[in-house]
């Protein structure tokens, strides 16, 4: 079974360079669905691969869910899978479900 994908991280950067993170979702605590999770890959000193610097550290995580109105993303930290299904369940505790994905937008893209 192949898992879901996730596309996070689009080209964002301007004439006066690379954003510091990208605009993220606040979890909503009253979503009661499915939540996809995807480990967000650093490159070069802490940018994604769409150019948005986040800095290194803690493992930089997205989760994603549609609201039926839209796709909503938030972005966090957590030292390992287990670590942010429980940042997600601590934050949408009505959630029904947590599928791990992949966020394939590559370096360059």
């Amino acid at each position: 079974m192949s898992r879901p994908v996730v596309r996070t991280t689009p080209h964002v950067g301007g004439m006066y360079g690379a954003p510091m993170g990208r605009y993220g979702d606040k979890f909503d605590s009253t979503f009661a669905g499915e939540v996809k999770l995807a480990r967000v890959a650093l490159w070069d000193g802490g940018y994604d691969h769409g150019g948005a610097y986040w800095g290194s550290g803690t493992p930089l995580w997205v989760a994603v869910w549609d609201d039926e109105e839209y796709v909503c993303e938030a972005f966090f930290r957590a030292s390992d899978y287990q670590d942010a299904c429980d940042t997600i369940r601590d934050e949408m505790p009505e959630v029904t479900g947590i599928v791990r994905a992949m966020n394939v937008t590559r370096k360059g893209s």
